[in-house]
This record gives C-alpha cells, structure tokens and sequence, in this order.
C-alpha cells in the first residue's frame, strides 16, 4: 500500500544530485494525491510546484531530519564536533520545525557522539553523530528520543 499525501503536507524529497551526491529539500504537498507513482510539490527555494515520484517523498518530522557530511574528523576533531549539533538544528529550521534551546553536550556513547539535547513537544531528544556504516568516511547526525530509564531508544 502506498503512502497517502495530502494537500498541506510538510515533506522532505531525497534524491540524488548531478554530481552523484545525495539531495535534501522541503516542501508542501500542493494538492491531494490522486496518483500511485506521484505527488504535487511546491517546493520552499522554486516558483511552482513539481511531479516527484512517490518513492522519493516523505513526511517531514522531527525522527527523519538528518544530516549526512563527509569527512569523519567533524567527530574525531572536538571543535568540529561541536558545531555539528547546530547544523543538525538549520536543517530542522528548513524542514519548518522549531527547536527553540539545546544544551551542548560533548560524551561518546559507544560508537556515537552525543552532541546535543532539547526538547520538543515536551519530550526530550539528543542529537547524535555517527558514522554511518554502510559508508566509512560519512558522518550522519540526527535526533533521536531519549528515554530517561532504558537510555536512548
């Protein structure tokens, strides 16, 4: 079953760029999807709206905003580090999603950083960086909710 966009919807479109690099942008669904391969798009940096391909389009949210950088000295290199937090939070502010305070935080949790914590919706969240397995030189940093009794979910 495919997923049901309506008009309104707040949505992230993953693609690939010209030079083989991946490709995040946000948008609103531009009106009912009455299509099983597309949607209406109108996205924030064009004029007009676009046919995307279903498979591409997803809802934006708080769990599926995430920043994947190349280089893994942004988490070997403290001061790095410290920044990425911040750019995980510009990314979420394009996605239309408000995060009003985060408190740093500079601790390795296994084979993770954690970078940063906030709460949203009156839940509490960190941001993580990562490298990403299946590519050994890309960093992947994203919010993931943090349960006080089991550690993070």
């Amino acid at each position: 079953m495919s997923r049901t966009f309506r008009n309104g919807d707040r949505v992230r479109v993953t693609t690939i760029d010209h030079d083989g690099f991946p490709l995040s942008r946000y948008g609103i669904v531009g009106a009912d999807s009455q299509s099983e391969e597309y949607v209406v798009v109108l996205f924030d940096d064009l004029d007009g709206s676009n046919m995307v391909d279903k498979s591409d389009v997803e809802l934006a949210t708080i769990e599926n905003i995430e920043l994947r950088l190349h280089g893994t000295d942004l988490l070997q290199d403290s001061a790095l580090r410290a920044s990425l937090a911040e750019l995980w939070r510009a990314e979420a502010t394009l996605a239309g999603i408000s995060i009003s305070a985060m408190f740093p935080l500079d601790s390795q949790d296994v084979d993770q950083f954690l970078l940063a914590e906030f709460t949203c919706a009156g839940e509490p969240w960190v941001v993580r960086g990562a490298i990403d397995s299946s590519s050994p030189t890309t960093v992947v940093v994203r919010a993931d909710r943090m349960n006080r009794w089991d550690g993070f979910i």
